[in-house]
């Protein structure tokens, strides 16, 4: 049941102020309310698959009725829908842009003009006063523009062909920023795959790009040299990349960094394969550099992938001590429901490669 799926995703912090919301949402109907209860004894991993059977669920919150199959079903989607809501009203709450963007929504379909342009005109300046640190920083800029420039207060003399020329500016920035990106990805299938992706327009994108403004841009500068990395590996096009990557490490989103990062271990990975061993070396240097000038925001910023490569590299650079460090301090960013095995899997990596077998087979026999 998908019940299951979201349920592994919640924090054990957020089990009881779920619970709470479930009181209020069930003030006169408490049914949610036992099934939860219920459930949240087999939190996190809900593995005990004899307990979430239906007829079983239904024996504990059911035992004198008769077994009704869809009674369990339905009780499930309705938990569902409200953890659901209950996710997405702490998610909103926690975003400015959000909670703003919506506000401008209820002003403008209940016709409330004067407070809806002052309204998208405030949000216009907070997104413009902004850092854009993140292609959603760019996205939300984009929204907000557009709010201002089209359905703001037409009597506004404000807005003149400078207004609008920043505009239309902005607008290829953030065109040309997520077209680089997905190229970057197209680029390096095309090395796995041999060519199936066409890159012809991309010198037309970058042909948007504002050159007085680039530098004012450097996730976008970034991706420039990424692409040109990708697109044409050498030692040169690295370096470039890389010193980019350590200038502008604390003006870029930290998952937007950890993202680019895999551009430039990726190349490192493929001069080892080449024979130059020393990459090994060079990869951690830019990972050492990357974790000790960023911080993530949230849990799930790392991928299993990402962890484990970045837990092997450093093995393969002898750096084992770093390692350790690395698995924990950085676990606590994995997914809540892939923490425990990620954690064994680079913790099993980390005593093999040191040569410690005996270890290795004890650690792997208790789990």
């Amino acid at each position: 049941m998908k019940i299951f799926t979201l349920l592994r995703k919640i924090k054990g912090s957020e089990l009881s102020i779920f619970q709470k919301y479930l009181r209020f949402v069930y003030e006169k109907s408490d049914s949610a309310l036992p099934l939860f209860d219920y459930l949240r004894k087999f939190y996190p991993d809900f593995e005990m698959a004899r307990n979430m059977e239906p007829k079983t669920l239904h024996a504990k919150l059911f035992a004198d009725k008769p077994y009704y199959e869809k009674r369990i079903a339905n009780l499930c989607s309705d938990l569902y829908l409200d953890l659901k809501n209950f996710l997405l009203f702490r998610e909103i709450r926690n975003n400015p842009f959000e909670i703003k963007y919506l506000w401008l929504t209820i002003l403008k379909r209940r016709n409330l003009n004067n407070e809806f342009y002052k309204a998208a005109k405030q949000l216009h300046e907070d997104t413009q006063a902004k850092k854009q640190k993140s292609t959603l920083d760019y996205l939300q800029g984009v929204v907000a523009n557009r709010t201002y420039f089209y359905e703001s207060d037409p009597t506004d003399t404000v807005v003149g062909a400078k207004e609008y020329q920043d505009y239309a500016d902005n607008l290829d920035i953030c065109y040309a920023l997520l077209r680089l990106k997905t190229a970057c990805e197209m680029a390096s299938l095309n090395r796995i795959k041999g060519g199936q992706y066409a890159l012809d327009n991309i010198p037309h994108v970058l042909a948007l790009i504002p050159q007085d403004k680039i530098t004012a841009h450097p996730l976008l500068h970034l991706y420039l040299e990424l692409y040109n990395l990708v697109q044409h590996p050498s030692d040169g096009t690295y370096n470039q990349a890389a010193s980019l990557f350590r200038q502008y490490a604390t003006e870029i989103d930290a998952e937007e960094l950890i993202k680019a990062l895999s551009y430039l271990t990726n190349y490192c990975a493929a001069r080892v394969r080449s024979g130059e061993a020393v990459f090994w070396e060079i990869a951690l240097q830019v990972i050492q550099f990357t974790f000790a000038h960023t911080t993530f925001s949230r849990v799930g910023a790392l991928s299993s992938i990402q962890f484990n490569n970045i837990v092997q590299i450093a093995c393969n650079a002898k750096e084992y001590a770093w390692a350790k460090e690395f698995i924990k301090q950085q676990s606590q960013y994995l997914e809540i429901d892939q923490q425990a095995d990620t954690q064994l899997m680079a913790e099993v990596t980390l005593l093999f490669e040191q040569h410690k077998y005996t270890e290795t087979l004890e650690i792997l026999s208790k789990n």
